[in-house]
This record gives C-alpha cells, structure tokens and sequence, in this order.
C-alpha cells in the first residue's frame, strides 16, 4: 500500500506541474522536443491560410489581410498589390518555377516571375482548396463543395467526376503521371489520369484528409481531420493508424524536410514530428505561443515555417 500511494502521489505532483504549465488556448503543455526552437517570423495580426516556398528560396503567404512576400526568409514581409487574390487559399510550385495560387470566390492564378506578376486561369465563384499538376503540365484543382477539375487545352476547365460535384477535397497528390490521389472524406484513387476513380478507406475510414504526403520510403500518408496520421503502402487499398504520441489528433497540414522528418501541423494542438514515418510523434511546441497551426512549409534553406490564426513561425529543422 506504501509503494501505491507513493507512485500515486509522485504522479500527482506531476500532473498537478504540468497543469501549472497552460498555454493562452488552455491546453496542457505537452513534452517537447528541445532540438527544435520557434520563433516569431512576423504577419503577427494576420491569420495564415497557406504558404509555399519558391524555387528561389521566396517565401509567400495567403492571409486573411491578402497576400505576402518574404526574399529574407521571413524576416520581413511585402504585400503582394494584387487585389484580385486578396484571400488565397493553396499554392503550388511547378518544377519549371511556376506559381499557381488558388482562390476563395476569385479562380486560380498562375505567376512566370516568382510572384511579381500574376495571370487568371479561370474558376472564378468556386472555393478552391487544393491544386496538383501532372508530368505533361495538366491541372488539377480541388474545391470545396464542387468537387474536381482539370485543366484542358487554352485552361478550358471540366469536372473529372460528375458525381463528385458536390464533395469537398482539402487535398491533392499525384504519384506519378497517371496516379492521383484526392483527399475527401476518405482518399480517392485514380489510376487513368483522372477519367476515373476509386474510394480508398480500408482502414482509414471516412476521416476527413486534409493533406497527402509521400514520405522517404515512398508509401503514401494522410493527415486528418481528428482522425490523426495514416499510413499506406499499397497506394491506399489499405492504411495502418499511426498515432503514438499525439495529443491532438486534428491535423490541417503535412510537410517533410531532407532528413525525411515529417513534421504534423495540428488545430489547437501544435506542432508534432516523427524521425520513424510515423511510428512515434514528439511534439516540438518550444517557443511556438500559438497552437492552431492551419500550415507548414520547408524552405529552400530547409527552414520549417508555421502559419497559424496569428501569424508565422520559424524553425531550423536540420538536427
């Protein structure tokens, strides 16, 4: 009975320490990574949509105040005069250095000059959350609430999916040339180029994907909404639950760095990272004051960035 209350009593201490260490969103800080430090990268009154980082290391930055442009790796930002894109919503880099933003209510955006100058592509009056682009240059875009569509010849737009007009799809992903991957409630997979497509959910069930990712073994991953991190090695016909660690299990956005780290942005929760592909998560909440992280980014310089509902964060991620 001595050795119970003992461990009963130490444990006590514990929680009641712990319970003095609260963050302004009142949840309990967890254990921290400590190679990890964030600091405040600035647009501190602004709530962050998305990133992306540019093949010339810029950085930019969709907020609820427009768009932003960073050529120091955040240490200043320059608003983008473009009031045609006031709220962007996703991005995407193409190899060849091309921009492509997407829009609430506004169509996509395509930039030949590293955000200088930008192009409408079309889509206007659709909420678009997600953007891909095949190996021959084909657009895929994702909405929420109108399903998915693909770019044509002069960016005459169509649905791939009659049946999808009316779903939400968070997130886009594609493997190879002919191998898609769309991110709704569950993953859909298509092997065609689009023409059609198949519900992915053998284990992963109807949870709500808000970001894909293809780690270093090249197995597929998916972060969800309150559903936390999923695995899949056979391109989605069946996923594995991976959520050792985690206190928070709302995930909005999936990055990797060189290392093959893959790093957890979550709503209310922080920042977790797994060095295993997934096995076990730590969080890595040092010095990060805001928890609603909404996305996450690898600069050029191999830099983490954080956009959260009151601006951006930085952290090296090398170790």
């Amino acid at each position: 009975m001595k050795t119970i209350f003992s461990t009963s009593f130490i444990l006590c201490l514990i929680l009641l320490t712990n319970c003095s260490s609260i963050n302004e969103n009142n949840d309990l800080v967890t254990n921290e990574a400590i190679d990890i430090m964030w600091t405040k990268s600035g647009l501190d009154s602004c709530w962050i949509y998305s990133m992306v980082s540019l093949l010339n290391g810029n950085l930019i930055a969709g907020t609820n105040y427009g768009i932003y442009k960073s050529s120091n790796d955040g240490l200043s930002w320059d608003k983008v005069k473009q009031d045609s894109m006031q709220t962007a919503t996703c991005f995407y880099v193409n190899p060849d250095g091309k921009v492509l933003i997407g829009t609430y209510n506004k169509g996509i955006f395509i930039s030949s000059d590293n955000g200088n100058s930008w192009t409408n592509l079309g889509l206007q009056n659709l909420n678009i959350s997600s953007i891909a682009v095949d190996a021959s240059g084909k657009i895929f875009v994702g909405t929420r609430g109108n399903g998915i569509f693909v770019s044509g010849s002069n960016y005459d737009w169509k649905e791939v999916n009659p049946d999808f007009n009316y779903k939400t799809f968070p997130s886009l992903l594609i493997k190879s040339h002919n191998i898609i991957f769309a991110g709704d409630a569950g993953v859909y997979r298509s092997d065609d180029d689009g023409n059609s497509w198949s519900l992915k959910i053998n284990g992963l069930g109807y949870w709500s994907v808000q970001s894909l990712l293809i780690n270093k073994n090249g197995n597929l991953c998916a972060g969800t909404d309150q559903g936390g991190f999923f695995l899949s090695s056979n391109n989605g016909e069946s996923w594995i639950k991976l959520n050792n660690g985690f206190k928070n299990t709302e995930i909005t956005s999936l990055a990797m760095n060189d290392l093959g780290h893959i790093f957890s942005g979550t709503w209310r929760g922080g920042i977790y990272r797994t060095i295993d592909n997934g096995l076990n998560w730590e969080s890595i909440d040092s010095g990060l004051s805001i928890k609603q992280v909404s996305s996450l980014i690898i600069s050029k310089e191999n830099y983490l960035f954080a956009g959260t509902s009151r601006g951006v964060f930085k952290a090296a991620t090398k170790n």
